[in-house]
């Protein structure tokens, strides 16, 4: 068998009318190209030759695809290969081409669904502020009634989806005492992360602030007289410094 021209035009290699088989399912050798590989493939066309009505499939035009389309098509061919081409050579084809693979980098190096996955926090250092005072009937009867309470900056855990300040795990805590009378800054100040290099903190289902205030021993009050304790908040802030991230670490 011949490798088919590189110069002549198409089809200069064909076979007719099949292959030669033994049954179905066995073909005799020695009926393709072997290691010439599929370019040296003969065209083969099904049929017999000698029937008045053959007709090889694929080259006549359709039925209803005249001349005059035909030439449309050839012509609308040629106006998109020629815009294409000074497409290619104004450099849009390698924007392209670069915006695609930046795009598919961007899905399968896993770093922007890392960067987003909240779950999974970067490690730094958290600052709970909150500025407060006391408010009382006098000074005695604040004396009195805070002795019987705790108050308590918390920067917590919750532990589950629907956010239930009921359920929560502490993860730091400062406790203060509010002056009576004069605003004050008080201060929860506290590192989290992960001790595993190139790890990041895990927040679990998402992580919270509050200010507590505890019965810590039991208060009696006169009910023929009005008693009142108030914290009054004048402003509560938080911010949080992320850790300085190593870019040599690796996971």
């Amino acid at each position: 068998m011949l490798k088919p021209s590189e110069r002549l035009p198409a089809l200069t290699s064909v076979w007719l009318p099949d292959l030669m088989r033994l049954n179905d399912n066995v073909t005799p050798a020695g009926q393709t190209a072997g290691f010439l590989g599929q370019q040296g493939e003969t065209e083969r066309f099904v049929g017999d030759p000698a029937l008045p009505n053959y007709e090889i499939e694929g080259l006549s035009a359709r039925e209803g695809l005249d001349r005059l389309r035909m030439d449309r098509r050839r012509d609308l061919l040629q106006q998109f290969e020629t815009g294409l081409s000074s497409i290619s050579k104004a450099g849009k084809v390698d924007s392209w081409d670069r915006l695609s693979q930046q795009a598919f980098d961007l899905i399968t190096s896993g770093t922007a669904r890392a960067a987003f996955d909240l779950s999974n926090a970067r490690g730094g250092q958290y600052t709970f502020k909150v500025q407060a005072s006391a408010v009382a009937d006098s000074l005695d009867e604040f004396e009195k009634i805070i002795a019987h309470f705790r108050l308590r900056l918390v920067l917590f855990r919750f532990q589950n989806m629907q956010k239930d300040p009921r359920a929560i795990q502490e993860l730091a805590t400062a406790d203060f005492r509010p002056v009576f009378g004069e605003p004050h800054e008080f201060l929860l100040d506290r590192f989290l992360g992960s001790t595993s290099p190139g790890a990041n903190f895990s927040i679990g289902c998402g992580l919270g602030v509050m200010i507590t205030m505890e019965t810590i021993a039991p208060l009696t009050l006169p009910t023929d007289q009005s008693r009142r304790l108030a914290v009054r908040l004048q402003s509560v802030e938080l911010t949080f410094n992320p850790r300085q991230r190593d870019e040599s670490v690796t996971v």
